[in-house]
């Protein structure tokens, strides 16, 4: 071959090379978003290598539909609401997919090869049917959501935390007793959901997860203490500990300073620690049904408290140091036994709301009331 044909085939060559590579670049978030989605098989199949982002979701589909595999340069993948009993081995062939969103079918099974999906930052497999997790999971380490909300998962494995990528992981609706230790390698994780799972108990590592920002723990009615550590989810800003019943929250609660929204309905709790006043940043807390919980004075420096809800309580009164409350909107206290309005309730001068009904309260007390908040609506 001469030097000019040797060039043209260099060329050609490079230029082959260029495409490949364009073909097989990964899309960032956003770019996945906005990319050109196939909603068809017959559509895709016209140009298979093209098939960026495929979305089949309620398609009566019963199996995972083997063109699929032919589309190398699939990233993103929504199969969602079929009836898909099964995710096949082939599924590694998608070397780029970065999302597979399978909810609502009936998948029982996670294959080896799945984990095998080193582009992979979301799984959803949100009501399936799978009761295991691998150890194998260690591998998805791009991973950044994790969603196994109702499916039948009965043990966590400590290989999670080796998914130093993950931001959120939600396990609601599952059988899982024992949270693992390595659940506080996760140090990118900002929600983490169990509500309504069998756990006996918070490992103390939940501590160390520094960047949570929401924990729901609703629903885990065997948990009879948390740990102090609790205190050390330094960005923490929802926490719903609602039907679990640890008796008293530890003096640690305290320390959650950026906490906005807590939830302590229905857990059994008959008193708050003093160090409660100190969640300056709190704006809605649900106490709801827990019966003649013991309150500290402390109670006032919630200086931020938005929203109050006491209902089913078994109140007697309403404290001075509510009326310290002094951005509350709303204030509800139904199905107490109150029957007396304290005049320093006039404090309250950002109160929208207060809801009062199943209270023993005089015609007169309720006329007071009226006189003091004459455009704050009153429900009796």
């Amino acid at each position: 071959m001469n030097r000019i044909g040797l060039f043209f085939v260099t060329i050609i060559i490079i230029t082959f090379t260029n495409i490949t590579i364009a073909q097989v670049e990964l899309l960032s978030s956003e770019e996945l978003i906005r990319s050109v989605y196939f909603n068809s098989i017959k559509q895709a199949m016209q140009e298979p290598e093209k098939v960026v982002h495929l979305d089949l979701s309620s398609k009566k589909l019963t199996e995972f539909p083997v063109e699929i595999r032919s589309m190398k340069n699939i990233q993103k993948l929504k199969l969602g609401n079929n009836q898909i009993t099964s995710i096949p081995d082939w599924i590694s062939e998608l070397e780029l997919l970065q999302e597979l969103n399978m909810y609502m079918n009936k998948v029982d099974t996670l294959p080896d090869n799945l984990y095998k999906l080193e582009n992979l930052r979301r799984l959803n497999l949100y009501n399936n049917m799978v009761d295991s997790i691998s150890p194998l999971i260690k591998e998805l380490k791009k991973l950044e959501v994790l969603n196994l909300r109702e499916n039948k998962v009965k043990v966590l494995p400590r290989e999670i935390g080796k998914l130093q990528n993950l931001t959120e992981l939600n396990l609601q609706k599952n059988y899982i007793k024992i949270l693992p230790a390595e659940i506080g390698n996760l140090e990118n994780l900002r929600i983490l959901n169990l509500y309504h799972n069998q756990l006996t108990a918070l490992p103390p590592e939940i501590g160390k997860l520094k960047k949570l920002v929401e924990l729901n723990l609703y629903r885990n009615d065997k948990i009879k203490s948390l740990p102090s550590e609790i205190g050390d989810l330094e960005s923490l800003e929802k926490l719903n500990i609602s039907k679990v019943r640890p008796g008293k929250l530890p003096p640690e609660i305290g320390k959650l300073k950026n906490l906005k929204d807590l939830n302590l309905f229905c857990n059994g709790m008959r008193e708050l620690p003093p160090e409660f006043g100190d969640l300056r940043s709190l704006e809605i807390l649900n106490m709801g049904n827990n019966q003649r919980i013991k309150i500290p004075e402390e109670f006032g420096n919630l200086s931020n408290l938005q929203r109050l809800h006491l209902a089913n309580d078994l109140l007697t009164e309403i404290p001075d140091y509510f009326c310290k409350l002094k951005n509350l909107q709303i204030l509800d206290l139904r199905n107490n036994s109150v029957s007396e309005i304290p005049s320093k309730i006039k404090n309250l001068k950002n109160l929208k709301e207060i809801w009062l009904s199943g209270n023993p309260l005089p015609e007169e007390e309720m006329k007071k009331l009226k006189k003091y908040f004459p455009e704050v609506k009153i429900t009796n």
